[in-house]
């Protein structure tokens, strides 16, 4: 089992991947030309699968604005978890990055998600104490 690169084509079967993990997720992806599709455009090379006997098992979406590495959307079949499939990814992504310039790498982690947080910390990462509050508005309006 190694990881993949993954492209823009191997997204549709990212997206049900990531669907099936989680019900936030299910919000993220609006559509066949949606914002998966998008990332994986601007991210070539930084976004990665794992698959065992051809099934899609582990996912990961990364990329960088430039400065800092973002890591997003970090998934693992349920069967899989625990057998270093996150770690590997993490690392393969991690080492996109670093290749490319890329010196630090954020995550993030809702407070309330407390399985999540201790994953994250498990693997090393540390919660920033930034005094800020993260704020959006859409870009186009919903027709």
């Amino acid at each position: 089992m190694c990881p993949r690169n993954v492209g823009v084509f191997p997204a549709w079967n990212q997206m049900a991947h990531w669907r099936k993990k989680s019900q936030r997720l299910k919000n993220l992806v609006h559509n066949r030309d949606g914002i998966i599709r998008i990332y994986l455009k601007r991210n070539q090379g930084f976004c990665f699968v794992a698959c065992a006997d051809e099934q899609i098992i582990g996912t990961v979406l990364c990329g960088h604005e430039g400065r800092r590495g973002i890591l997003r959307h970090l998934a693992i079949t349920s069967e899989y978890r625990g057998k270093n499939i996150a770690r590997m990814l993490i690392s393969e992504a991690l080492s996109a990055l670093e290749k490319d310039g890329i010196k630090k790498c954020n995550t993030f982690v809702l407070d309330e998600n407390f399985e999540g947080r201790r994953f994250w910390e498990h693997m090393g990462w540390y919660a920033l104490e930034d005094n800020y509050r993260t704020m959006q508005i859409p870009t186009l309006q919903d027709k």
